[in-house]
């Protein structure tokens, strides 16, 4: 089955990289303006800001080509993520543990740990139930753990 992101995930997404990049522009503005009053070194700070505000804006960029071509593919025997650029591709028998982080008796995201020792994280699916009850189906179920506390 295909899954694809969801509308209120890619809303927040783009609203939290447009906070974090305003205020790190604020906080390089502030700290140019103290440059020029009072000469202070220190103040020099306020070019690293900017410039972390102008990458962190960039993340703007990507959400806005690739949203669309971002997709999560489960059959029996793979998991394949695809971002338009980049396909990545677990097999099922490499997963030793799956990990739902519910939040409100609903799961937010999926934790999946290889053999190998990778992590993939999976959120913002739009429809994150029917892949839980197909992975509830398609690994064991001493495979799957349900997260006591919900970690970012």
């Amino acid at each position: 089955m295909v899954y694809v992101l969801s509308k209120s995930f890619l809303r927040k997404t783009k609203a939290k990289i447009i906070i974090v990049s305003g205020l790190l522009f604020l906080l390089g503005i502030l700290s140019l303006y103290t440059l020029f009053n009072d000469f202070d070194a220190k103040a020099i700070i306020g070019l690293l800001f900017l410039w972390m505000g102008y990458k962190k804006s960039q993340e703007l960029k990507y959400w806005k080509e690739r949203h669309d071509k971002i997709y999560l593919q489960v059959t029996s025997d793979k998991i394949s993520i695809t971002d338009g650029l980049e396909n990545r591709q677990l097999m099922v028998n490499e997963v030793s543990k799956v990990v739902l982080q519910p939040i409100h008796g609903k799961v937010k995201s999926i934790i999946l740990h290889s053999s190998t020792g990778e992590l993939t994280k999976i959120q913002g699916i739009d429809s994150m139930h029917n892949l839980t009850e197909q992975f509830k189906g398609l690994f064991d179920e001493s495979t799957i753990k349900i997260a006591r506390m919900f970690h970012r």
